[in-house]
């Protein structure tokens, strides 16, 4: 992928909407030029970096972290934290980067960064990396042309990345990674999680007090989660009314499932399927 930045003009008429795409791309550095320090920079977002080839210096705080091949940092801007080439071993860092501007996605970076810290290693085939190449070839190419469709671009971006890092802690208990399982397969017949205790023979309270000690989302959260993402997919890639997706995602009055996604995506199912067609 060629190396390129692309920095996104777009004015909105919302006064606080729930992602701002700020920039986006590819690029190879090298030598001592390249720096910055992010305890003063007036931004309030986050910025995704991951390295492709070569690698580059994070500190955070005092503590100082080689970013190899396969890894990305995630960090809150401003924030006491600097990123430099590693001018020691005199290679030149090429990297993807996505930043977004947003007070909404704190509760996501949370827990995104829960377990990982804010290093975390991703295989390039991995569904957060092609996404962002997808991405920065959408850019690259003149395909994002409005506010709307780059806020939704770019949550769906942390959204990947969320369920990702969800769905690949290995330090999962046994239990909650079975429980993630099964409700990833039968998220459209669940009534609650009061089943899935059942199974397990425990309360649905012990449930709920384990998974989220473990994952730091409950399982109710979780399995709307689920239920959302499915959602979004239906919309993106099939012409079914909104009545019958809700209802292939578990939802059985068409209106709470409409509050719902708009909860969890500031759009409407509609608004979310226009800014995609």
């Amino acid at each position: 992928m060629d190396s390129f930045s692309y920095v996104f003009p777009f004015i909105s008429e919302l006064e606080n909407p729930i992602v701002t795409l700020i920039s986006v791309g590819t690029e190879t550095r090298s030598g001592t030029e390249y720096y910055y320090d992010n305890k003063d920079r007036m931004l309030n977002g986050y910025l995704f970096q991951y390295t492709l080839s070569g690698s580059g210096i994070l500190y955070l705080g005092k503590e100082k972290y080689e970013i190899l091949p396969g890894q990305a940092f995630f960090i809150p801007i401003p924030s006491d934290t600097r990123y430099l080439c590693n001018v020691r071993k005199r290679e030149r860092w090429k990297f993807m980067f996505i930043l977004l501007q947003s007070s909404f996605l704190d509760e996501y970076y949370r827990l995104i960064t829960k377990k990982n810290s804010c290093i975390l290693d991703l295989a390039t085939d991995s569904i957060p990396i092609q996404f962002l190449s997808e991405i920065c070839n959408q850019a690259k190419n003149g395909h994002i042309t409005n506010f709307n469709s780059a806020s939704s671009i770019a949550f769906d971006f942390i959204n990947r990345l969320y369920y990702h890092s969800l769905s690949n802690h290995e330090n999962y208990s046994k239990r909650n990674r079975e429980i993630m399982l099964y409700i990833n397969e039968h998220y459209a017949a669940l009534d609650g999680i009061s089943a899935i205790a059942e199974l397990y023979h425990i309360s649905a309270s012990h449930l709920s007090r384990e998974f989220t000690e473990d994952t730091g989302i409950s399982p109710v959260k979780y399995l709307t989660k689920v239920r959302i993402q499915q959602a979004k997919k239906l919309l993106q890639t099939t012409s079914l009314s909104i009545g019958e997706i809700a209802k292939r995602c578990g939802y059985h009055q068409t209106n709470y499932f409409c509050k719902v996604f708009r909860e969890m995506t500031g759009q409407t199912p509609l608004q979310y399927r226009s800014c995609i067609t």
